[in-house]
């Protein structure tokens, strides 16, 4: 797919070839070539963290079968397999536009001081020292993400990444109080 006219009316997002999606990128949307040359979005009701592969020949799940005899004759990039879709995948031609949000310094997104985080619908959950651990988009904002240990108030939000947040949540859970919102130590503090 080529062409330039491309309207995505958010600043956060960008479009890129299916074969440059990255580990860790959030797919937002796909593209579809339009007559003379426009290309639209399809913007993903739940985006999701991609974890492409290479195509699987000959997989039957409801991903490839929505693909067209063209589509197929294409080498082809799956960007993600996971429960979102109950396992189906999400087979996209290489060259083909998706739309993912414009990626951050490589220090944000550095997950190696994380524990393997694992997507759910639109959330994250990952276990620290025996604390389930949710990092979810923050409500009413969703260009920003929180993160809640089970048991806890949300302890951390605004936080550009969810690798941020998540990163924020281990902090805390590690005695670094620091890293709660004002709004969490307010409410403490009017509870007392």
């Amino acid at each position: 797919m080529t062409g330039t006219d491309i309207n995505l009316n958010r600043t956060d997002a960008v479009a890129i070839p299916a074969r440059d999606v990255v580990q860790g990128d959030t797919v937002l949307g796909c593209t579809v070539a339009l007559p003379g040359g426009r290309i639209d979005v399809i913007w993903h009701s739940d985006p999701y963290v991609a974890n492409p592969t290479a195509d699987k020949p000959g997989c039957q799940c409801p991903g490839h079968e929505a693909l067209d005899d063209a589509d197929r004759a294409r080498p082809l990039v799956v960007l993600y397999d996971g429960e979102l879709w109950d396992y189906a995948c999400d087979a996209v031609p290489a060259d083909d536009l998706v739309v993912i949000q414009k990626r951050t310094e490589q220090a944000t997104d550095d997950t190696t001081d994380l524990p393997e985080m694992r997507p759910v619908g639109r959330t994250f959950v990952f276990e620290h020292d025996g604390t389930t651990v949710h990092v979810f988009p923050t409500p009413g904002n969703p260009d920003h993400w929180s993160a809640r240990p089970r048991g806890h108030k949300t302890v951390v939000s605004h936080r550009t990444t969810h690798t941020d947040a998540a990163r924020a949540a281990v902090a805390y859970l590690n005695g670094d109080d620091s890293q709660r919102t004002g709004f969490d130590k307010l409410t403490e503090l009017l509870s007392l």
